[in-house]
């Protein structure tokens, strides 16, 4: 038999050592949430499970990652909408110039009820030797007419249009055709030279009128309804755009030269229009621009 002697110190420690190390785990492996009993207090320990959990997956984390997420979007979005706007409001202000610029041209090549004057570049390639510029607003307005053959439209009319201008550079040594603008019997209006050149009309208008003339013989022909219509537009624009004096004299080109020109058949009708000058249209009116011989480049 054994005979059994008193523990001694050493193996009691060792003892309590052991029994403390197994309460520790159990304790450890019982309590919720990793949370182990000491005595009468309590700590907060890690499991073995949290120490591999990446930390971007741990609550806190998927917080701050969701809100520093939603603040980049914001922020990304808010750049997005301002810079759209930005080259929206660009955009806008580069139409509104470049139609601006478009709108102040082309209205002094439509008329009143929308149809346009046909430009000298399309019938005429030819340019002028010379000009001189028209003062505005003008004066008088000078009614006449070509004296020759009625055309309709532009494969008629553009072809006696370079004969006018080549006949009129030729034979009268001008620069350029001499009408300011013509009007065929259906109502369509070509420019000659425009709004902004003086003619050769001479007398007391001259260099201070605007020539137009309708394309025909009106001694014989009849005017058309369309004809003297578009006559009125045009004088109607011409006053809208400043071109004519509110108060301009609307004249035959009998009236300043030895001629038959507008012919009967324009006289009867133009007679009773606003504007029309039939005696002393020079009275009370300067054309303070009739012995400027300067030529424009």
């Amino acid at each position: 038999m054994y005979r059994s002697f008193p523990a001694t110190r050493i193996q009691l420690r060792r003892r309590r050592q052991l029994q403390f190390a197994g309460n520790f785990v159990a304790a450890s492996m019982e309590a919720p949430g990793g949370v182990r009993s000491i005595g009468k207090g309590t700590q907060t320990s890690c499991s073995a499970t949290d120490k591999h959990v990446p930390w971007w997956r741990q609550r806190d984390a998927l917080v701050l990652a969701a809100c520093l997420t939603t603040l980049a979007i914001v922020i990304l979005i808010v750049i997005v909408t301002l810079t759209t706007a930005q080259a929206s409001d660009a955009a806008s202000e580069h139409n509104h110039t470049e139609n601006s610029t478009e709108v102040s041209v082309d209205a002094e090549f439509i008329l009143p009820d929308g149809r346009p004057i046909i430009r000298r570049s399309e019938w005429s390639s030819v340019p002028p030797d010379y000009r001189r510029t028209l003062r505005h607003p003008t004066p008088y307005v000078i009614i006449g007419h070509t004296a020759d053959n009625v055309c309709r439209g532009k494969d008629e009319c553009f072809v006696l249009l370079r004969i006018y201008r080549d006949e009129h550079r030729a034979k009268w040594l001008q620069p350029d055709i001499t009408y300011n603008f013509l009007i065929d019997v259906e109502g369509n209006v070509y420019e000659g030279r425009g709004w902004d050149t003086t003619n050769n009309y001479l007398s007391w208008a001259k260099r201070c009128n605007l020539g137009v003339t309708l394309m025909g013989d009106f001694r014989t022909d009849n005017v058309t309804t369309t004809m003297m219509q578009t006559l009125l537009q045009l004088l109607d624009l011409g006053l809208s755009l400043g071109k004519l004096d509110p108060n301009y004299r609307l004249v035959a080109q009998n009236q300043v030269d030895a001629s038959l020109s507008p012919g009967n058949n324009v006289l009867k009708v133009i007679d009773t229009w606003p504007h029309r000058c039939l005696y002393d249209c020079n009275v009370g009116v300067q054309c303070i621009y009739e012995d400027n011989d300067e030529i424009d480049a």
